[in-house]
C-alpha cells in the first residue's frame, strides 16, 4: 500500500512538473517576437558558409561571382567591413551568381569571408532582392524587406553612408 502511494505521488509530481515546463515554453513562444520577412525567408533558404543573424535590423545582399575581377578586388574590403556591419545590427548575405556552390565556397574560403551565403536562385525568395544589372552589386534592405539603397558592391565598405538607423 505504501509502495502504491509512493508511485501515485511520483506520477502526480512528474505530471505537474511536465505541465509546468510545457506552460513555461508556451509563454516563452508568446514572448518571442515573430521573425521579420527577411529572417523568415533566410530561415527557409539553403544558406551555407555561416548562419545568418535572423535578428538583424538591416541586411546587405552582395551579388558576386568567382570569375568577376571587380568582385574579387572588392572582397578584401567587404570582409574587413563585415565586423562593423554586424556590430551595428546588420547582416551581409553573399549571393553567388556562380553555377556551382563549390565554386562559391572556394571564393569565400579564399578571402576568409565569415558571412552567410546563398546561390542566386535561392536568393529570389529574399524580400527586396532583385537580379543585378552588374556585379558586384549591393542591395541594402531593412529587416522587413523594404529598400534602403541599391548600388555597386564597392559601396559596402562605406555602408554607414546609406543607412539611417
Amino acid at each position: 500500500m505504501i509502495g502504491g502511494m509512493k508511485r501515485f505521488l511520483y506520477v502526480v509530481v512528474a505530471g505537474a512538473l511536465f505541465f509546468a515546463a510545457l506552460g513555461s515554453r508556451a509563454q516563452e513562444s508568446q514572448n518571442t517576437p515573430p521573425l521579420t520577412p527577411v529572417a523568415e525567408a533566410l530561415s527557409a533558404a539553403k544558406v551555407f558558409n555561416a548562419q545568418p543573424n535572423l535578428k538583424a535590423r538591416f541586411y546587405i545582399y552582395l551579388q558576386s561571382a568567382s570569375w568577376c575581377v571587380p568582385c574579387c578586388e572588392e572582397m578584401p574590403k567587404i570582409v574587413a567591413a563585415y565586423d562593423s556591419i554586424k556590430a551595428a545590427g546588420g547582416e551581409l548575405i553573399y549571393v553567388s551568381v556562380d553555377q556551382e556552390e563549390a565554386t562559391a565556397r572556394k571564393v569565400l574560403e579564399t578571402y576568409k569571408a565569415p558571412f552567410p551565403a546563398v546561390m542566386s536562385p535561392e536568393a529570389q525568395r529574399l524580400p527586396g532582392y532583385r537580379d543585378a544589372r552588374r556585379i558586384p552589386d549591393a542591395i541594402f534592405v531593412y529587416a522587413d524587406g523594404s529598400a534602403i539603397y541599391n548600388g555597386p558592391g564597392s559601396d559596402i565598405p562605406v555602408w554607414q553612408d546609406f543607412l539611417k538607423i
